[in-house]
């Protein structure tokens, strides 16, 4: 029993001060009032009465009806030690057999509630343990955390039956008035019960209090009698418990303190501030870990461990705040509130922290604080706990120690009066601020401000502390009633903290209007949004969801943070135009003014007398009269200033003749130089008469010889003084696009009127007249010259954004599509000529805009004044893959000569008196003065729902600009135009009047001058000069018409999600499923940390023992389940017997596709009840790939199988019996397909297909039999009525080679991440290796579909027996969408659970690719996270077949990764390539082959060209033979009578025209190494030369440039023309001056070029640009159709290997752009030299060497035909 006194307030006790003492863990309380007894130390104690009026639980209490008295001596001894201390501790106060009753119930609680106290390490239970029948969870966390029983509960459980006996005890004990009498004696105050004891229960290492001041505002004393239980065991475990409670590391403290004085500080207050946790029994603990266990910690890992912090919940709170590593010093070095914001913005599974689970976070901030104390070796004692939720809880600096309690110099300390210095209604005290906080208040001012303030601005040290007290620290303790009072949620407090805490930064020395908005927002805005909620709920209008109307604040809080309005009109307009003046003055809302125009008095003196006199009230009614007294000599000061500076005789004298208000001070403005203020009043510095005479010469810092538009000085020279002047001046503004209601001109005319100024506005649209279509030279050419001819003043174009819209990269189909990309951004290749036309429309109003803006710019410049012209369009996304405007190399140019500014802003956001708000975000970009200021961003309320722009009718609707913005952009042109109008004036004084002009008025000229930026010429972009263009030099670009359906078909696959192909930038698309990935990387990261054993399987992977461990397996599955919430399903599907059961699992899928946002929708249905095929049921579209270009096949209905009976299968499949079967069993084996008789085939599927099977064989290279059943549902009509709206996108090997320069890219953000986490071997963060896998069969893991499977039969093995194949066969037109939409999914989870950073992927169809970065380690854990990831999802990964490695084989590629060199080697696997080596071979001594062999081995040499693509001329030839041999079949017979033999040989093919590519594949494939090998660079190639060439019929013209990348331009160096004679295109084999011709001469061109300057383009990438989409297809492929262009090919492909050269650049350019090439290619009809050929050197091509090559050419000879004899090929090895 613990007794204690206390009076004001409770506090706390340290350890060894009087009064400490320790505490049990459960307890029952009670609060006795008392009053307190003069000289009760004189009194005896008032003890008489029987002991039958004693509580029979008590000890000493009779135990029958015997006469007994509580002992009168204990009390007398309580009463001493009460006296003393305040307190009393009276143990073993309950009679034996009650305590021990009570102990075993409480024990078997303890244990039944997960609490084990005899373990070594204590688990951590659930927070909710204990809590039901009766038991209640008391709160907040970050005050207490406690059971408390309900004393109302009745039902019969040990719970229950704990509660009650403690209740019963409490209740007997404290209402016996014996007892009460004897506690009167014991204290000597009189004890008045009032009724309410609180049983309470304190968990092991969950629960605590936190001490806190008490409520008492009266003189009052408290007595509060506490009834506690420390239990233990018996025996030794007893005595070890007794001593673990002596030690003080277990139990818990209860501390008081005596009520604070008057004249207490708050800095002595502030010491009784520290939390002690109320824990329970004996392995207990305090809030914080003990101080040895601290002292062992090492990291923050161990940290971590011995607070049992969940690792996820440590990640998520390190994902907003950094991951501070290891290092505990970088944990406690976090500011609390930094602490608590991270803490509020962490998300755990998708949602916010839990009270308890940010409690946690927070414990471990604490203990990092406690630790870094104990390193400084501070005292134990005076450590501070501080609570970061705590006001002002940010507490002393790490290792300082505060000033001991207690101790005092006898002097009282200085205390501030807020009276005094800020408030004169408010009585509270501070203390000063130290030096140190001083000292950063006036560094921040410094950092802001450049200097430190004026003497007179600069507030004392006292106000500052005063002001941070008001404005920063009331909101704490504002906050802390709120959420006591449960007035509204944290979040919402916070919100509207974080916003006064952002006004503050951004104005930090407006602290008074911030506080005055503060307060009134309180006291009046959140009740009008309070009724305004109200009265629309009432009317049904549209609220917020989670308003509430019995408890509204919250809402009304998050609305008041939101309101834009009231804090620009409270604060940010007042400060910025207390700014703008220069600092002077008190800074006022707009209804402060109001009032102070009205009550002058009132405001600017702050004369309001206080009530209460006194000499402290004379001397502050004294320090105001100073302050007036020195006010008025300033101000006298500046105006006398002011008129020995003004040229004209002032009309006020004397230094108090003038009344106060008239006549303003000189100002600076920012840049330092003085501001006239008087213009607009026609009187002041700037309005002296002028007088006749001229001035000698005008000094050019004024701009005096600036241009003057001649309308300008007609007015400047009609104009008598400045006031004329601005009614003769008329400004002139442009506006092209302006919209049928020019809004724009509207809010000019309005602005300039209410200023004085005249303006006229000219407005282009075609909606206003037909006539003002800006693609025609008219009015274009008027406009344009009339800005070149500085006719106007300003001007402004939004040119329409329809060919730039992001809207058109729609993945739905509907809608127009794009007609340009980011990299193709005057028009894309595969646009046909309507939508390039589009495209050019597009650009040419841009361009237009752009020339009228510029010239407008340009001519403002020269006239030396602000320059007003801006441009308006779309900014574009991110990627900048639709081709904004901005991307236009003219607008790029725009921007960057002419120095633009840009503004970004949201149409809603300039909508707040709009009823429907748009979200379409627009940019401004252009010179105009404070241009950026239109910046805003959306800042519209989470329920507001912004109106999509569907229909012409909202989308033009949505082009017409908000009235407020229009209105914001017409004060900047104003004030522009304002400075204008004077620059003007006095530049025309300084050259006609000079010597009247003031030394202020040149001045302030002069400063206006410095601001105005020189004209700069546009350069000339002009068609001629755009082919010398450098500014996307490594990218193709195909010819601006045209429509090419291979160009097409890469825009579609870029515009849709995919997967297969480059799997990472589908998920950089797909942010909910990144996310979702990172969070299960998160939970993987700690299942290894418990189960390390699952790394074996990646060390193993690809050996013959590797597998998955199945206890870990089963145990991450049921991880992950949970995690992702993974729940059964609510139907059952039901199959029947024999029908194939898909491996995957559903529920997971499923869990997956929720959690992540997956856009997969039907996998999960075609798991459980099987995938459709097209045929009987329709594959649904979800826009995973592009959609198909082929018309869909309608079908009547299906066909009966009773007609097709009796098929037989193929001749492959009867003549390999052994074979066969031995696939057919194991395919019945695993249940992918049943077999049935006739009668049964009939009755369960009477419509259908049969189709045949055939079967491939193919011999390992072990020697062993690999075997494969194909379906064959083409001929059998299957595939006929099959529906594909689909096309899969697989990915290539170029992909691999992007995937693999973006990881060397990124490696050093790998180094980084292992830096901050300390990773183990960082040192290998930059190696990589190449993983390949393989699914085992692969499309069966999906059934077919109940109502397909009479499309999936065969004929058996057995006679009158069929097959039904129930699981997905190769075979199916449809199973390749099927299994590409399952690939695509799975390759996307995978790359999203590892970062992109550290492995890129490529899935083809069943085989995947995974190359991985990092050190080895870490690559083993994320290939671990992938095969254990396939295993729970039932994905069927052989591991026997995997590899990992530099170098692996892949889609029939063998790719080697060499590092050191920077490459990827590519080349032909051995075996290929040895299977067409002996192919070719076998032709040597053969006349004719099979058309079918040469098909066989041209499709196998296709495939090897794609990786040696400058063999592919030869495949050409291949294919031009096997058309030809097709062609010739009719003609066979004919032949044959002709020929000796005359047997007919329709489908055979001579071997002699194959001998030009036999031989040279056959001698490439003799030395693979050197010949059969192609190196891709790791690493950006950018070209280093770039040739323009062209070609007509007689001659061919091409230049050597140099790229500069700095100014982006081609340099040329030499150019080079050859005539083209008769010989020549005899030679070549064209025909001479024929346009047919034409494209042959414009690929040879380049091929002379190459030759030509060889020794100066050997070993670069080059550039190519021509006018022949021919000449660039040719350079591209290396082959041609044709004859001739292939030999050209070859002949280039040659030159390139002699050269090695790399990656050719092939763009596309007009023929009308190509004037210095087309004029070098016709030296028959030339006229005057190009421009840009003057000085560059001319050659020509030797006579003896333009008919020379290495391959003889179709023209050489007839005979030859290009392919018929193999002479000519050892010749080109030679050259190689």
């Amino acid at each position: 029993m613990r007794l204690y006194g206390q009076r004001g307030h409770s506090a706390c006790r340290l350890p060894g001060e009087p009064g400490f003492y320790k505490n049990d863990g459960l307890n029952v309380i009670t609060g006795v009032k008392a009053q307190s007894m003069c000289n009760v130390a004189n009194k005896e104690p008032p003890l008489r009465g029987d002991a039958r009026e004693f509580p029979k639980e008590l000890r000493g209490a009779p135990q029958s009806n015997s006469q007994s008295s509580f002992p009168v001596s204990r009390a007398q001894a309580v009463r001493k030690q009460f006296e003393e201390s305040s307190y009393a501790v009276l143990t073993e106060f309950l009679r034996e057999d009650v305590a021990q009753r009570l102990a075993r119930e409480l024990e078997e609680l303890d244990r039944a509630d997960g609490f084990q106290p005899d373990a070594e390490e204590l688990p951590v239970p659930c927070y909710t343990s204990g809590v039901q029948d009766g038991w209640e969870l008391v709160g907040p966390p970050h005050l207490r955390r406690f059971l408390r029983f309900c004393s109302g509960f009745q039902a019969e459980s040990p719970h229950g039956r704990l509660g009650r006996g403690l209740s019963d005890v409490a209740g007997e004990l404290f209402a016996s008035e014996t007892f009460l009498r004897w506690l009167k004696a014991c204290t000597g105050l009189d004890p008045k019960n009032d009724g309410r004891p609180q049983v309470r229960r304190f968990r092991p290492g969950l629960d605590y209090t936190v001490a806190a001041r008490g409520a008492q505002d009266t003189d009052e004393a408290d007595l509060d009698a506490i009834l506690c239980f420390a239990m233990g065991s018996e025996g030794e475990a007893s005595t070890a418990a007794m001593e673990a409670w002596a030690s003080e590391e277990v139990g818990g403290f209860e501390c008081y303190l005596a009520a604070d004085e008057e004249d207490e500080t708050v800095e002595a207050q502030a010491r009784y501030n520290f939390c002690f946790p109320y824990v329970h029994s004996r392995a207990a603990m305090s809030l914080l870990p003990s101080e040895d266990e601290v002292r062992d910690l090492g990291n923050i890992a161990e940290a971590a461990r011995l607070l049992r912090l969940p690792p996820t919940l440590w990640e998520a709170f390190c994902e907003q705040v950094g991951n501070p590593g290891t290092d505990l010093r970088v944990l406690a070095a976090l500011p609390a509130h930094v602490v608590v914001q991270g803490i509020g913005q962490a998300q755990l599974a998708g949602n916010g922290l839990s009270a308890v689970e940010a409690a946690h976070v927070g414990l471990m901030w604490r203990v990092a604080r406690f630790k870094m104390y104990l390193l400084k070796g501070g005292p134990i004692e005076n450590f501070v706990d501080v609570d970061p939720w705590e006001p002002n809880s940010n507490g002393p600096a790490q290792g300082q120690v505060p000033a001991p309690a207690g101790k005092s110099n006898g002097l009282k300390e200085k205390v501030l009066k807020m009276s005094n210095l800020l408030d004169q209604t408010d009585d509270s005290e501070l203390m000063p601020p130290d030096m140190l906080t001083v000292s950063a208040w006036n560094q921040r001012y410094l950092q802001l401000m450049g200097d430190m303030p004026n003497e007179e601005e600069e507030p004392t040290d006292a106000q500052m502390a005063a002001l941070d007290k008001r404005v920063n620290q009331m909101g704490h303790v504002f906050r802390v009633a709120a959420l006591s009072l449960d007035i509204c949620s944290l979040a919402a407090l916070l919100g509207y903290e974080k916003l006064i805490e952002r006004l503050t930064v951004q104005w930090p020395r407006n602290w008074d209007l911030i506080a005055h908005a503060d307060d009134k927002a309180r006291a009046e805005r959140l009740e009008r949004i309070r009724r305004n909620l109200v009265m629309d709920l009432k009317e049904g209008r549209q609220i917020p969801s989670d308003f509430k109307e019995e408890k509204p604040w919250s809402v009304c809080f998050r609305l008041l943070a939101q309101d834009e309005g009231y804090w620009s009109e409270q604060v940010r307009h007042p400060a910025t135009a207390w700014l703008a003046s220069g600092g002077r003055g008190i800074p006022m809302a707009s209804a402060e003014a109001l009032a102070a125009a009205h009550f002058p008095g009132l405001v600017e003196g702050h004369d309001i007398e206080a009530t209460g006199g006194g000499e402290r009230d004379d001397r502050r009614r004294q320090a105001n009269r100073d302050k007036r007294v020195a006010k008025r000599k300033r101000q006298q000061a500046e105006r006398e200033e002011l008129q020995r500076l003004r040229s004209a005789p002032s009309s006020s004298k004397g230094g108090g003749g003038t009344s106060k208000g008239k006549g303003k001070g000189s100002g600076r403005d920012q840049a330092g130089d003085e501001i006239c203020f008087s213009w607009a009043k026609d009187s002041g510095p700037c309005m002296s008469e002028p007088s006749t005479g001229r001035a000698s010469s005008a000094s050019a810092a004024h701009g005096a010889d600036a241009e003057v538009p001649e309308r300008v000085q007609k007015c400047l020279d009609e104009a008598r003084d400045f006031s004329q002047y601005k009614l003769l001046r008329r400004f002139r503004f442009v506006h092209l696009f302006s919209g049928p209601r020019d809004v724009l001109a509207e809010e000019l005319k309005a602005q300039c009127e209410a200023e004085g100024l005249g303006i006229d506005v000219e407005s282009y649209d075609k909606l206003i007249d037909s006539s003002h279509d800006l693609v025609k030279s008219e009015p274009f050419e008027t406009i344009l010259n009339k800005s070149k001819n500085q006719d106007y003043d300003g001007g402004h174009a939004g040119f329409p954004c329809s060919s730039f819209s992001r809207a058109r990269l729609n993945s739905s189909g509907e809608g127009p599509g794009p007609v340009r990309s980011g990299l193709e951004i005057y028009g894309l290749a595969s646009n046909d000529r309507r939508q390039q036309a589009e495209a050019d429309r597009g650009t040419v109003l841009a361009v237009r805009s752009t020339m009228v803006v510029a010239e407008i710019v340009t001519s403002q410049r020269k006239r030396a004044v602000p320059t007003v012209g801006t441009l308006e369009n779309p900014p574009g996304s991110d990627t900048k893959e639709e081709g904004p405007a901005w991307e236009l190399p003219e607008l790029k140019e725009f921007e960057e000569k002419l120095n633009a500014t840009t503004a970004l802003f949201n149409t809603c956001a300039y909508q707040a008196k709009e009823k429907y708000k748009w979200f379409k975000p627009g940019r401004m970009t252009g010179c105009l003065a404070e241009l950026s200021t239109l910046t805003r961003k959306c800042t519209c309320p989470s329920w507001v729902k912004h109106q999509a722009l569907v229909g012409k009718h909202l989308t033009a609707k949505a082009a017409e600009y908000p009235q407020e913005l229009a209105k914001a952009y017409a004060k900047l042109v104003v004030k522009a135009f304002k400075v204008t109008m004077q620059m003007e004036w006095w530049r025309h004084q300084l050259r006609m009047k000079s010597e009247e002009v003031s030394a202020a008025q040149k001045n302030w000229i002069a400063s206006k001058m410095k601001k105005q930026l020189p004209p700069v010429t546009m350069v000339d972009l002009s068609s001629s000069k755009r082919a010398w263009l450098a500014d996307d030099v490594e990218n193709d670009k195909g010819p601006t018409e045209g429509p090419s359906k291979k160009r097409r078909k890469e825009q579609e696959n870029q515009h849709f999600v995919g997967g297969m192909r480059n799997p990472a930038k589908a998920v950089s698309r797909l942010t909910k499923l990144a996310e979702a990935g990172r969070d299960v990387r998160r939970l993987w990261t700690r299942f290894v940390k418990d189960n390390p054993k699952v790394i074996e399987t990646a060390e193993s992977y690809g050996s013959e023992n590797c597998e998955l461990d199945p206890e870990a397996l089963e145990c991450w599955r049921k991880e992950i389940e949970s995690f992702l919430k993974v729940k059964e399903f609510e139907d059952i599907i039901l199959k029947e017997p024999g029908r194939f059961v898909s491996p995957l699992n559903s529920k997971l899928w499923k869990g997956w596709r929720k959690f992540s946002g997956d856009p997969e929708r039907d996998l999960v249905q075609w798991i459980r009840e099987g995938a459709p095929l097209g045929m009987a049921e329709d594959i649904p579209y979800c826009g995973i790939f592009p959609m198909t270009d082929e018309e869909l096949p309608e079908v009547e209905g299906m066909p009966d199988i009773e007609a097709q009976l009796g098929a037989e299968n193929y001749k492959s499949f009867k003549e390999e019996p052994e074979h066969a079967m031995h696939e057919i069993e194991r395919y019945l084996k695993k249940g992918f397909c049943m077999e049935v008789d006739e009668m049964d085939l009939r009755r369960q599927f009477p419509t259908g297909t049969i189709s045949k099977l055939a079967l491939i064989l193919k011999e390992k290279e072990d020697g062993s039999i690999k075997r494969r059943i194909i379906i064959d549902l083409l001929r059998s009509g299957g595939n006929s009525r099959c529906k594909i709206r689909e096309r899969i996108v697989l990915p290539r090997v170029q992909d691999v080679m992007d995937s693999l320069k973006y990881l060397r890219e990124q490696r050093f953000s790998v180094m980084l991440r292992a830096q901050r986490e300390e990773w183990p071997d960082a040192d290998q963060c930059q190696d990589i290796e190449l993983v390949s896998a393989d699914l085992a069969d692969a499309y069966c893991h999906l059934a077919v579909a109940e109502r397909e499977l009479g499309n999936c039969v065969t004929p058996s093995m057995h006679p009158g027996k069929y097959l039904v194949f129930t699981a997905m066969l190769f075979g199916f037109r449809g199973a390749p969408l099927i299994m590409g939409r399952f690939a695509s999914m799975l390759a996307r989870m995978l790359q999203a659970l590892i970062p992109p950073d550290e492995m890129q992927s490529q899935l083809y169809m069943d085989d995947p690719l995974w190359m991985m970065q990092g050190p080895k380690w870490r690559r083993q854990e994320n290939l671990a996270l992938i095969l254990y990831m396939c295993g729970a999802l039932g994905v069927k990964l052989q591991f026997k077949k995997g590899f990992r490695g530099l170098d692996a084989v892949w889609i029939g590629t063998r790719m080697e990764l060499r590092l050191a060199e920077e490459v990827l080697v590519l080349s032909i696997p051995p075996k290929m390539m040895n299977e067409v080596t002996k192919t070719l071979t076998g032709w040597n001594n053969k006349g004719m082959v099979p058309v079918r062999e040469v098909r066989a081995v041209t499709g196998k040499l296709s495939w090897i060209c794609g990786i040696i693509t400058r063999a592919r001329w030869c495949v050409n030839i291949l294919y031009a033979v096997i058309t030809q041999t097709l062609k010739d079949v009719s003609l066979e017979e004919e032949r044959a009578k002709r020929r000796d033999d005359t047997r007919p040989k329709p489908h055979m093919v001579a071997v002699h025209r194959m001998e030009l590519p036999r031989q040279w594949f056959l001698a490439m494939f003799e030395k693979p190494d050197k010949f059969a090998v192609r190196r891709e660079p790791l690493y950006a190639v950018h070209p280093t030369f770039a040739l323009i060439t062209d070609a007509s019929p007689q001659g061919v013209g091409a230049i050597l440039a140099d790229i500069d990348k700095g100014s982006k331009q081609l340099v040329p160096l030499e150019a080079l023309e050859i005539p083209v004679t008769e010989d020549i295109a005899k030679w070549m084999g064209i025909e001479w001056k024929a346009p047919s011709g034409q494209g042959p001469l414009e690929a040879w061109a380049v091929l002379m070029a190459l030759k030509k300057w060889k020794h100066r383009l050997r070993g670069c990438s080059i550039l190519i640009r021509s006018d022949s989409v021919v000449a660039l297809a040719t350079i591209r492929k290396t082959a041609a159709p044709s004859p001739v262009l292939n030999w050209i090919g070859a002949e280039l492909a040659l030159r390139a290997e002699e050269l090695q050269l790399g990656r050719f650049s092939a763009q596309h350019i007009p023929g009308s752009w190509n004037q210095e090439a087309d004029w070098l290619s016709r030296p028959h009809e030339r006229g005057e030299l190009p421009e840009r050929l003057k000085g560059v050197p001319l050659r020509q091509f030797p006579k003896s060497s333009l008919m020379t090559s290495a391959l003889a050419p179709p023209g050489a000879s007839e005979a030859l035909r290009w392919g018929q004899t193999s002479k000519v090929v050892s010749t080109a090895f030679d050259e190689l």
